[in-house]
């Protein structure tokens, strides 16, 4: 097989997006020996060790990429795949699935990146870590065009009245003609929330009267098993996207919860506080979890305990 290109690398474990072609080589240079799982991780831990010491924010990616010298590359010889995707390989970047399966793609996005792709009607898709889709081809050539989301995302849905499209989530269905929005919506998390910034969402719940609509900034979220409207001043709820998580006067608790899930960890909260002690804060997207613990540690005086050998984290205990 060709040598992965390092450029491509050092953009991937950096957080930067990259195209689908781009992510397809990473994959399948990690596909090819399974000594590259171990040349991964490695580079992975480097990185992050590297990226914490830097000096200053705005020189920390360049200081960073200046310290990983070419014998270390050649060292680890590694494919900047984070090390969520050690647990899943069977799981392919826009694999074409049995013809049983209908034609289904499946889009796995590993903890600790995004991707941006386009659908086969023009549709823009952004994904977010630990984040999977799955659509049929061939119902973006019937009338409606569906995908199914475990995770977050963000579309710009191409506009066609004769077809809508519609993102069916864990909880709720979300249909559009041609708009811009947020969907998160992780299976194994009780959090719903669409957040429009252009056109009309209308969400429903299958088998349940009754829906509701959004119009540009406004944000549906389910509150105590209840969907509550409110408005979003501003797109912070997708600066996901550029590879930055921000966190808009949400409680501690709650942001515990989407780290989680980001993260593809389990956290357990045992400080009642943190349930009613709102924060604002933003973190990019490729530091580690224990770098963003320990940020929000000095926020809000908690201790915590992290089990990385079991991915497994008790916050309100030394």
């Amino acid at each position: 097989m060709k040598p992965i290109d390092h450029q491509l690398l050092k953009r991937y474990v950096a957080g930067n997006p990259l195209s689908e072609e781009e992510l397809k080589q990473v994959t399948d240079w990690l596909q090819s020996d399974s000594a590259h799982q171990e040349q991964l991780k490695a580079l992975h831990h480097v990185y992050d060790g590297l990226i914490w010491n830097a000096p200053a924010e705005q020189h920390r990616q360049r200081t960073v990429w200046q310290a990983v010298s070419r014998p270390l590359w050649k060292t680890v010889q590694v494919a900047a795949m984070i090390l969520a995707i050690l647990f899943v390989a069977d799981k392919f970047f826009m694999t074409d699935r049995d013809s049983a399966d209908g034609g289904m793609q499946t889009v796995y996005v590993p903890q600790g990146q995004h991707v941006k792709m386009v659908l086969a009607d023009g549709t823009t898709v952004w994904l977010n870590s630990n984040t999977t889709l799955r659509y049929a081809i061939a119902d973006f050539r019937s009338k409606k065009r569906q995908v199914t989301l475990d995770g977050e995302a963000h579309f710009q849905v191409t506009k066609d009245a004769d077809h809508p499209f519609v993102v069916s989530t864990p909880r709720y269905e979300v249909q559009v003609l041609g708009t811009t929005f947020n969907v998160c919506a992780y299976g194994k998390s009780d959090i719903f929330e669409t957040s429009l910034y252009e056109g009309k969402v209308r969400l429903s719940r299958p088998g349940v009267a009754g829906e509701m609509v959004l119009l540009p900034h406004q944000t549906a979220t389910v509150e105590d098993g209840v969907l509550v409207k409110r408005r979003v001043a501003q797109e912070s709820r997708s600066s996901w996207k550029t590879g930055i998580y921000t966190f808009d006067n949400e409680t501690l608790a709650n942001v515990l919860e989407k780290l989680a899930l980001y993260y593809n960890i389990v956290i357990e909260n045992r400080d009642s506080r943190l349930a009613k002690r709102h924060c604002t804060c933003k973190f990019r997207q490729s530091e580690s979890i224990n770098q963003i613990m320990e940020a929000l540690q000095k926020y809000a005086s908690f201790k915590y305990r992290y089990d990385e050998a079991h991915r497994r984290m008790i916050v309100g205990e030394s």
